[in-house]
């Protein structure tokens, strides 16, 4: 299976203007809030960060946060810059490789059959990384045609994020669930086994205020004390222990 999307997976899930869509509006607010927490300040590398969406609002928010992207996409043309196109995270020189201290994984180990064995490597060439931060898909029950398509190999419980943990001897500095107003519709899409649609549309003009109203709720959602309660989706970061990692 492959690890990197394809030309058609990339022209239906980032098409232009797919950054004022309400979900990722909310998960890039939520990745800040989680570096501004956890590591700021820290120059921050994004393995899989497609047209660069997270990146750029990363940016505006004065983070110091580039991108690696292996498959066929064109970043979007703000993010050209700080983008490393067409190559793998491995294949960036030990210079740029070192600058980083934080790396992120925002939806992308759910596509790996071994994200540890890939997380090992990771933390092995680079020499300062300190965290990794992820975003996974949560709840295996909530599995739909969408993640065939999109070439999953898992849905994640914080059990399995524990897993990852232990199984890298790594300290697991938080995890939680978000999107928890999504588990019922999704729950209800894969029980009833109803199609759900492969294609991300922008909104449109008029679209937006309610887009950008959507992803405030969802962050209102995301703070409030509903601990154990699922969502559609899991935020972990990782403090890497160094003593642990092995080449």
């Amino acid at each position: 299976m492959r690890t990197e999307f394809t030309s058609n997976q990339f022209s239906q899930i980032y098409p232009d203007g797919i950054e004022n869509h309400w979900w990722h509006l909310a998960r890039s607010q939520v990745v800040a809030n989680e570096l501004s927490r956890l590591c700021p300040g820290q120059p921050v590398l994004d393995i899989g960060c497609a047209r660069g969406v997270t990146l750029l609002h990363l940016r505006r928010r004065g983070v110091d946060c580039y991108g690696v992207e292996p498959g066929d996409v064109a970043p979007r043309r703000e993010a050209e810059a700080f983008v490393f196109k067409g190559v793998s995270a491995g294949d960036l020189s030990p210079a740029e490789r070192e600058r980083f201290a934080v790396v992120m994984l925002l939806d992308v180990i759910e596509h790996l059959p071994n994200p540890v064995g890939f997380l090992e490597r990771t933390a092995a060439g680079y020499p300062n990384l300190s965290h990794v931060i992820v975003t996974v898909p949560a709840r295996p029950e909530l599995w739909t045609n969408y993640d065939d398509f999109n070439g999953h190999y898992r849905r994640y419980t914080p059990d399995m994020i524990c897993e990852i943990a232990d199984r890298l001897a790594w300290r697991l500095a938080g995890q939680t669930y978000f999107f928890r107003l999504l588990y019922p519709p999704l729950w209800f899409l894969s029980r009833t086994r109803s199609p759900r649609s492969t294609r991300i549309s922008p909104p449109g003009v008029r679209a937006k205020p309610a887009h950008r109203a959507l992803a405030r709720l969802m962050l209102l959602e995301q703070r409030a004390p509903l601990r154990g309660v699922p969502g559609s989706s899991i935020l972990a970061s990782f403090a890497v222990k160094r003593d642990a990692t092995r080449s």
